[in-house]
């Protein structure tokens, strides 16, 4: 298997990719939980929804290049990975837009 790493390097690029937003995700998660702001939990809305789509992205990664002949029911899985990572795409996005409004009508509480 690691041989497949180094020959294809998307492959590592999306393990390192889903690491990265696993310690943003645990970031967002902790800052959340200290301040407890409204426009936090649209911003962890926003977090979970990238992370979402780069866990299926590289679940479709390693899914994809590690069968080769692929099934039809697997193709099926597939695909509805495919779907599931674009809705939460756009959830974000509008998860986003909800965050930036938040944060013109609010302040962010400041630590002392």
């Amino acid at each position: 298997m690691f041989e497949y790493l180094l020959e294809y390097p998307y492959l590592i690029y999306s393990l390192f990719s889903i690491s990265i937003m696993t310690i943003f995700l645990g970031y967002a998660l902790n800052l959340f939980y200290k301040l407890r702001h409204r426009s936090l939990l649209y911003f962890l809305g926003l977090v979970v929804c990238i992370w979402f789509d780069q866990l299926i992205t590289t679940a479709r990664n390693y899914i994809g290049f590690f069968t080769p002949n692929i099934s039809p029911n697997l193709l099926y899985l597939i695909n509805i990975l495919i779907r599931f990572g674009t809705i939460s795409t756009h959830i974000g996005v509008i998860f986003l837009f909800i965050f930036i409004e938040s944060l013109e009508k609010e302040n962010l509480p400041t630590k002392k």
